[in-house]
Parts: structure tokens; C-alpha cells; sequence
């Protein structure tokens, strides 16, 4: 039996389909969709990047990292592919290589708001390096004001320097952009406890249940709450 060559209008049907099963978090499907479209169109750039993503979230880091290093064939210069293969490396806890893989999405683009925030991310959470953390968070947040990971993780920086205040108001922007985060509410919580304000860290604290049942309350170290910026 002959394979079935689809036509161009098939493969596009099929591309369609796969991001389609992907926004809706079927990844397992979206991959088989997407596969499909390589199949007979191996050098589909859409189909590769989209494949890369999905592995991503199956965590079949191996894989995706695959796709990704071939995706680097057709677009060398992209600092969004070494973005995604940084947070491949950070999974595999290759922690100094991360950083290295970001520092060259930032050599593509250096006012790349996303690569500034996961070295800033990577610097603080893997190696406790908060105040080298917070130079490229806050040239993260200059460039795009509206990531909520950047303001999460600035916040947490500044409430292991002693800056409380300057940390509440970082992750107050971050609820803002992203107020269904119980991760936030929960590192609210705990800084307006640091403060006395006994009544607004409960009100988060309820807030963080009702989001996330299963959150641990109080929690003093913060990177490890899940929902936290880059949490494994």
C-alpha cells in the first residue's frame, strides 16, 4: 500500500487542526496533527515550532529539543527558538547552559523582554544571585511593562533583599496583569504578613484557596510555590 499524498489544501487543514488541538492544551493530538503536516511538508517552519511547543508540554524535553535544533537550520537568527530551548535546558536542570542559551537569544535581540526575564528568573530562583537578578528583570519590565512573570519575579526578588515594600508593589502589578494566579495572591499573603497587615495577608490567603485548593499557605520559600515564575 502507497502512503496518501495529501494536497496542499489537506496540509493546511491539518496545520490548522494541530494548533487548534493545541491552544486547547490536547497536546498528544496536536503532535500527531502536526506530525502529519511534516510528513509532506518536512520543512514547515509553522509545523516544526508548533511541534517543539507541544513536546515541551508533554515533557518530552528530548524530543522537543530535537525539533527545536532543526528549526535552527531554517531560522539561525530567531532568539524565540533559544527562548524555548533555554526552558528545555532549566527542565533538565542545566542551569549554567540556560543562562547561556538566553544570553545568545539576547545577542539576537538585546532588548528581548522575555530572555531578559528568564535570566533574571534563572539567576534568582537556581542560584540565589537576587540582586544580579533584579538588573535584568527591571530591563525586562522598562521594555515590556506587561509580562506578570517579570513583575512575580522582581517581587520575590525584592522581598529576599529586604525591600518590602518595593516587592508588594511588583507583585500588586502582577495580579493586575494576571489575577487568577493564587501564586500571587499567596506571595502577597506572605509579604503583608512581613508588614503586620495580618487582615490583607488573609484576604489573600482566602484569595489562593479559592483559586488553588491544594496551595500551601505560607510557604517561606517562595520560588517553590507552584505557580511561581518558571516552577517545575
Amino acid at each position: 500500500m502507497t502512503d496518501i499524498i495529501l494536497g496542499t489544501h489537506e496540509v493546511e487543514k491539518l496545520y490548522i487542526e494541530g494548533l487548534n488541538l493545541a491552544r486547547e492544551g490536547k497536546h498528544e493530538r496536536a503532535c500527531a496533527c502536526l506530525r502529519k503536516v511534516l510528513a509532506h511538508d518536512p520543512e514547515n517552519q509553522g509545523a516544526l515550532y508548533n511541534l517543539g511547543v507541544c513536546l515541551a508540554q508533554l515533557k518530552q524535553n528530548s524530543r522537543s529539543a530535537k525539533v527545536f535544533r532543526k528549526l535552527l537550520a531554517f531560522r539561525p537568527n530567531d532568539p524565540d527558538i533559544f527562548i524555548n530551548m533555554g526552558r528545555l535546558l532549566i527542565e533538565d536542570n542545566q542551569i549554567e547552559n540556560a543562562i547561556t542559551t538566553f544570553r545568545m537569544a539576547l545577542k539576537l535581540d538585546k532588548r528581548n523582554p522575555v530572555a531578559l526575564m528568564m535570566i533574571g528568573i534563572v539567576l534568582a530562583r537556581d542560584l540565589g544571585r537576587y540582586e544580579d537578578a533584579v538588573g535584568f528583570l527591571e530591563k525586562s519590565i522598562a521594555i515590556f511593562p506587561e509580562l506578570p512573570e517579570s513583575h512575580q519575579a522582581l517581587g520575590i526578588c525584592r522581598h529576599h533583599l529586604g525591600d518590602v515594600v518595593h516587592a508588594i508593589e511588583h507583585m500588586r502589578r502582577a495580579l493586575e496583569l494576571d489575577p487568577s494566579n493564587a501564586a500571587v495572591h499567596n506571595h502577597l499573603g506572605i509579604m503583608y504578613l512581613k508588614t503586620g497587615n495580618e487582615k490583607r495577608a488573609n484576604k489573600h490567603f482566602k484569595a489562593a484557596l479559592e483559586l488553588n485548593p491544594g496551595i500551601k499557605l505560607r510557604h517561606q520559600n517562595l520560588w517553590s510555590i507552584d505557580g511561581a515564575p518558571g516552577s517545575r
